[in-house]
């Protein structure tokens, strides 16, 4: 609503493979969903955030002066596009993909940043657990093309929290590391993606 390109509306991600056939029941799983054990034992479903675009509207149509702000500053956005435009191509995108959270919990997910340097090539700063399903919210079904265009991986420090996707993409990346890192990355079968810079 404010502006597309800098706060895009979330994409639905639904998975290309075929659900596996189980012998149990299954439910699937929902932000804010819960499992009740007493009094009653039973899903609770009254806290899942709806993601109904013209609800969101209304809301902040609601407040005072809030959609004549939201006209200045697109067109304060478009003047200033209006100057640029010729001078440079976009350069950067940067997605933030996690709160610095060491677990990825219904308010807060861990670390990971991506980086688009290019249309053809990015970067990811740390990658903790969670970060792909923060890229599948993100992305929609263009993920496969998002992850696919990651060359380089950068792991700030050890910590469970920023570094337990990297092995999951299947391709080959160049992995930043600080030294003391080899004994634990090579442990833990990372050594087949690195690259010593």
């Amino acid at each position: 609503m404010i502006h597309l390109e800098i706060f895009p509306e979330l994409k639905t991600f639904k998975t290309k493979e075929a659900e596996a056939a189980l012998h149990v029941s299954s439910v699937r799983a929902q932000c804010l969903l819960k499992f009740q054990l007493r009094p009653v034992m039973g899903w609770q479903r009254d806290a899942i955030p709806s993601c109904n675009t013209e609800e969101f509207v209304k809301e902040v149509s609601e407040v005072p002066n809030f959609l004549e702000e939201v006209d200045k500053c697109r067109e304060i956005c478009s003047t200033a596009a209006a100057q640029r435009s010729g001078k440079r191509e976009k350069s950067f995108e940067v997605v933030f993909l996690g709160t610095l959270s060491a677990l990825p919990m219904k308010i807060r997910n861990v670390s990971g940043t991506l980086v688009n340097i290019s249309p053809s090539q990015s970067l990811m700063l740390d990658c903790g657990e969670g970060t792909f399903g923060q890229l599948c919210r993100h992305y929609g079904d263009n993920v496969d093309q998002a992850l696919s265009k990651i060359s380089t991986v950068f792991i700030s420090h050890l910590h469970a929290d920023h570094h337990t996707t990297a092995r999951q993409t299947g391709r080959t990346h160049v992995l930043i590391r600080p030294d003391y890192l080899i004994d634990f990355l090579r442990d833990r079968k990372f050594f087949s993606v690195m690259q010593a810079l």
